[in-house]
């Protein structure tokens, strides 16, 4: 996913982007731990819903973050598309994650 992307090539999307190569790298990080964790999580059989709402929390909070660093971080054209872009998938990720825990609680 982008975590490895980020990791793997900070520097030349830095570039195509418009944001410093080591920000991606330190997102690249959090993306990939994050990850392992939501994965770690979806291996239960049944995850917890706290656990669960917590991952909708935090992806919410991320589409925040992400729509506030782009007036922050002033990225180039690219990285005006990429970040909104990147936060509308996660937006909708913490949607069906949302539907489908209101669905387990009925």
């Amino acid at each position: 996913g982008n975590g490895v992307g980020y990791l793997a090539a900070s520097a030349p999307l830095g570039r195509l982007l418009g944001v410093a190569s080591a920000l991606l790298l330190g997102v690249g990080v959090f993306l990939v731990l994050y990850g392992a964790a939501v994965g770690l999580l979806a291996a239960r059989p049944r995850p917890g819903s706290g656990a669960v709402a917590a991952v909708i929390g935090a992806n919410a909070l991320w589409v925040l973050v992400s729509l506030a660093a782009v007036p922050v971080l002033a990225p180039g054209v690219a990285g005006m598309v990429w970040i909104p872009l990147q936060a509308a998938v996660v937006a909708g990720f913490a949607a069906l994650q949302y539907g489908a825990l209101r669905s387990v609680r009925r």
